[in-house]
């Protein structure tokens, strides 16, 4: 039995929360620009029609309600990861004790070590929303998410009154400036900024090592050994020299030399080869390694030579458009192009919201070229493509946000992933069972020769093999599209209509990341 967090596990578990503060991100921005619209000329706008539009500004209510939904929506998934991972570590190492014919302990963890990791780390979490920030005029200037639109419009009437530039103008480089910068966050001792996404992440990793850790610890104590066997995966940091260098030490077994001595034979140091403890080795700065008990005799090594060969950045070296990558660097150019495009993504959403269409186009056409560019990167240098790091996720609670009310009548669980268009958004959902028929589609069975064939029966097999399912905001319906067709049904799942087409080329496109 393998630990059940390995670093490609530990990196995973983060991530939905961290879609959760992108959503929110990409919400506030969305809310922000919108209210920048003007009605007729963008190039005509006076400071008076600027000042009327302070009558339509957010409100501090709105802003603090979105991100308290965010937070509390977070905040229960937090204590789910927490408990999922002390279930997991408890069933290994009861496993391994089992194993070692050792006496099993009621709980590896006490329940005051357990609480202590789980308050941290919800501080750090509710320390982060409270920081939350826009960092404006090159980082001279930082803005709480309610004051955002007011400096958007006091800057467009400054630039304006100056007669060098329009609103279409001024409003353009204000709206650019939120995006690029997108939601900061403070971290709570240094004070340093990242992005809200990066650090929720960053706050999660933290909390959930330090709780494998204190298992593992105990889990040495336990099972009486002194060795540990350290995790291993592609793309190790292998620059630097000793500990700084992971991949030289990823996948070994080691003699924890603060353990009393069991082990018969020889092992090189744990702390002095990989540097647990400090910010450059294991568990440090962006270190997704773990350590885990190991037990002579009764357990075998998790890695050969030949599988740690296999994952030296030397031995993984491609070309690419000229350049030369190792396994290293090619995950680092892989995070590169996934943050450049989360970037680009609250561009466009903001863009969008402001009724910029030339400013929205162009960044569409970026984006849909960097997609292109990271398959084909990703293909080369044998890495998986890890998609869900360039979208938005939007909350499972999500009929409290108006444009999503209609489905408090879908019966079942659903799940929006990201914007398809103005007024669709792709769903993740199991397939649902056709509950009647409308006037519409009947009349159409009877009618159009084309739709004879598409019985109830038929358009279930539609529903039930669609390759991508859209809701449709402003007809609260869910169109589900397969090969063969699509299929159009109401949230409490009666047919619409049933259409016998191939699958269009922009959805086939938007499937492939086109």
């Amino acid at each position: 039995m393998r630990y059940p967090f390995s670093p490609e596990a530990l990196d995973a578990l983060p991530e939905e929360l961290a879609e959760l503060y992108r959503n929110l991100e990409n919400t506030l921005l969305e809310e922000i620009c919108s209210r920048l619209k003007v009605s007729g000329e963008l190039n005509e706008v006076t400071v008076l029609d600027i000042q009327a539009l302070r009558s339509h500004g957010i409100s501090q209510q709105e802003i603090e309600q979105a991100i308290k939904r965010t937070t509390n929506i977070g905040e229960k998934e937090l204590n789910k990861l927490f408990d999922d991972a002390v279930e997991r570590n408890q069933n290994y190492y009861t496993y391994l004790i089992n194993r070692s014919d050792v006496t099993v302990p009621k709980t590896m963890l006490s329940a005051s070590d357990f609480d202590a990791i789980r308050k941290q780390t919800l501080d750090t979490f509710r320390n982060l929303t409270q920081s939350m920030a826009f960092l404006l005029d090159n980082g001279r200037t930082m803005l709480r998410p309610a004051s955002a639109y007011q400096w958007a419009l006091d800057n467009a009437v400054l630039q304006i009154q100056s007669g060098a530039i329009s609103y279409n103008q001024a409003i353009g480089g204000a709206v650019k400036q939120l995006a690029d910068s997108g939601i900061k966050a403070a971290e709570y001792k240094s004070g340093h900024m990242d992005q809200i996404d990066v650090a929720v992440r960053r706050a999660i990793m933290t909390g959930i090592n330090q709780l494998c850790q204190q298992y593992s610890e105990q889990g040495m104590d336990y099972l009486e050994t002194d060795l540990v066997e350290v995790s291993a995966h592609i793309g190790a940091r292998n620059t630097g020299t000793g500990p700084e260098n992971h991949e030289s030490w990823q996948g070994k077994i080691y003699r924890w030399s603060k353990k009393p001595k069991q082990s018969s034979g020889r092992y090189p140091d744990f702390i002095a080869s990989t540097g647990y403890g400090t910010g450059p080795g294991l568990g440090g700065w962006n270190c997704r390694h773990h350590f885990y008990p190991f037990v002579e005799s009764v357990m075998e090594p998790t890695y050969s030579s030949s599988d740690l060969n296999a994952m030296k950045g030397k031995n993984r070296e491609i070309s690419f458009e000229g350049r030369q990558y190792d396994g290293y660097t090619a995950t680092q150019k892989q995070r590169q192009i996934e943050r450049t495009v989360r970037k680009l993504k609250r561009e466009q959403t903001a863009y969008n919201a402001a009724g910029l269409e030339e400013d929205y186009q162009a960044v569409t056409a970026r984006i849909r070229r960097l997609n292109k560019e990271y398959k084909a990167f990703s293909e080369a240098a044998g890495l998986p493509l890890q998609r869900e790091r360039m979208q938005i996720q939007y909350p499972e609670e999500i009929t409290g946000i108006k444009q999503f009310s209609g489905l408090r009548a879908y019966q079942g669980d659903i799940k929006i992933v990201r914007k398809f268009s103005e007024r669709q958004y792709q769903v993740q959902l199991d397939p649902p069972q056709i509950s009647g028929v409308t006037d519409h589609f009947a009349k159409n069975l009877t009618m159009k020769p084309d739709r004879a064939a598409l019985t109830i029966e038929a358009s279930q097999s539609i529903i039930n093999n669609s390759r991508l399912v859209l809701y449709q905001t402003d007809r609260n319906t869910l169109k589900f599209l397969a090969d063969n067709g699509y299929v159009v049904l109401s949230v409490d799942g009666k047919i619409v209509t049933a259409v016998p087409e191939k699958l269009r080329k922009k959805y086939r496109g938007y499937l492939e990341g086109k």
